[in-house]
């Protein structure tokens, strides 16, 4: 039952992750990663590439690309989301494709060793893709503490410990890594003080197999602002999650509700440890969590391998739902799932089951909404295969795209028309309120050959006008909206 319980898989789920936990540990895939970034599996390759070509350019042209990244909190976010056009002649440049189909086609390669049939390729590609995606999230959120995590996580992710619905286990994997002798020792020690893990550290330095110096049991000046939420309440790390189940093990019901409403407004939650603390409180506290945080909750369900008990979560928190809520969840599904072309689960399937158990009063509120053309052509198409996505989304005339998953939300923006008009729809919802931590954004700049420096840098200096014009009318936007 949802938010009772996690969903148990079945057999050739779990199969499958383990496989797919396989292929991500490959040096080959592990390399290709660290170069390309965490876009080269974010959005699958078959519709990104309709998206990309849009505009029908030549197929021979140039392509520029840079990743940025930003956390939800942060209060030089909008930095964090200006490419840097000065800087465009050195971002990767090349006139091959963007990294999504070489990343597919070299997951295509490895998963072919395995001699499975081939029916199973196209639902363990994606199961690949979502083991990707976890370890993008764990490698986003250690980003907070690690000095130099992303050199750490591609030494320790073949150590990562794992659960059988795909999740990293943090607290075993963090004992793994903290044992492990063959990584740097500064890292290892930062994740003891962070998850309250420094006895086992202490342990192993007493048997003689680790060294190095031990800090003092202060977390380093410079990773005393990371994860702070919990520290009102257990005193330690937000990643601290044995301190956190103590908490909510001894507190009085007002002292859990308190903290897990402070939890929930300023930060993301992994889900598991949500329905700790809710298991921890009464059916009046449940109801004002219900109450006051129904869309982050069902967000929860939006990903794999929660879906199965989307449908038994949203009948308890419909109820709950505003307008702008029941608009956002079916965005979600419309446009992050359905149009970039998810396949891990049914979801034109779910949308029109959301929608039939939906109160009408929400349904009626949609009519007069924009998405809504799309909505009704989706709830009325006669089936799930072969959805003509590249009729309904009008491909051509789309700037970005935007996928949400586990507290991270990715954009993808093509620069090919003006750049008035593109951040406003998804750039300035990404918020924690919504369920998201952290940003990741990747720029994609395609153009025809030029063959002089100058014309590449006309090209550049005409965009970065375009883009210093926008922003500024997004600013005076926001001023009056305040």
């Amino acid at each position: 039952m949802a938010l009772r319980n996690v969903p148990v898989l079945s057999l050739r789920q779990m199969a499958m992750i383990k496989v797919a936990i396989h292929v991500c540990n490959d040096p080959d895939i592990q390399d290709f990663v660290k170069e390309n970034g965490s876009f080269s599996f974010v959005f699958p390759s078959d519709t990104t590439q309709i998206f990309l070509n849009g505009a029908k350019l030549k197929s021979i042209q140039t392509w520029a690309w840079e990743n940025c990244f930003t956390e939800a909190s942060s209060n030089s976010w909008i930095e964090s989301q200006v490419p840097n056009y000065d800087r465009l002649p050195h971002w990767d440049m090349r006139t091959s494709f963007p990294p999504f189909k070489t990343w597919t086609e070299l997951v295509e390669k490895k998963v072919s060793s395995f001699l499975l049939p081939r029916k199973l390729h196209p639902e363990l590609l994606d199961v690949i893709r979502l083991v990707s995606l976890e370890i993008d999230k764990w490698t986003k959120e250690h980003s907070l503490i690690l000095k130099k995590f992303t050199e750490f996580t591609r030494a320790a992710q073949c150590y990562f410990q794992w659960n059988s619905r795909g999740i990293i286990d943090r607290i075993k994997t963090a004992r793994t890594l903290i044992r492990n002798a063959s990584l740097p020792f500064e890292e290892r020690n930062i994740l003891a003080l962070h998850y309250g893990l420094m006895d086992d550290l202490l342990a192993y330095r007493s048997k003689g197999l680790t060294c190095g110096k031990i800090v003092d049991m202060l977390l380093p000046t410079m990773m005393r602002g990371a994860g702070e939420i919990w520290e009102p309440f257990t005193g330690e790390s937000d990643f601290n999650y044995i301190a956190q189940r103590n908490f909510f093990n001894k507190s009085t019901p007002e002292q859990k509700l308190e903290c897990l409403k402070t939890v929930l407004s300023q930060g993301c939650m992994l889900y598991e440890n949500f329905l700790f603390c809710l298991s921890q409180m009464g059916d009046d506290q449940r109801e004002v969590i219900f109450k006051e945080y129904a869309l982050k909750i069902l967000m929860y369900f939006m990903d794999w391998p929660f879906q199965c008990q989307f449908l038994d979560a949203a009948r308890q928190l419909l109820p709950y739902f505003k307008r702008t809520d029941f608009q956002r969840v079916l965005y979600v599904i419309l446009y992050e799932r359905i149009m970039i072309g998810w396949k891990d689960f049914e979801y034109i399937s779910l949308l029109k089951e959301f929608w039939s158990q939906s109160p009408t009063i929400l349904k009626q509120q949609m009519e007069t909404n924009s998405i809504y053309e799309n909505l009704k052509f989706t709830l009325n198409y006669s089936g799930s295969n072969n959805f003509p996505r590249e009729i309904v989304f009008d491909y051509d005339n789309l700037t970005r795209w935007a996928f949400g998953f586990r507290g991270i939300r990715y954009f993808l923006f093509i620069k090919q028309k003006s750049y008035r008009g593109m951040f406003v729809d998804n750039l300035f919802d990404f918020t924690v309120n919504d369920g998201y931590q952290f940003g990741s954004i990747f720029y994609v700049f395609p153009f025809r050959r030029i063959n002089s420096e100058k014309g590449i840098q006309t090209q550049i200096k005409q965009w970065k006008n375009d883009f210093i014009s926008t922003l500024g009318g997004l600013f005076q936007r926001r001023h009056r909206s305040t």
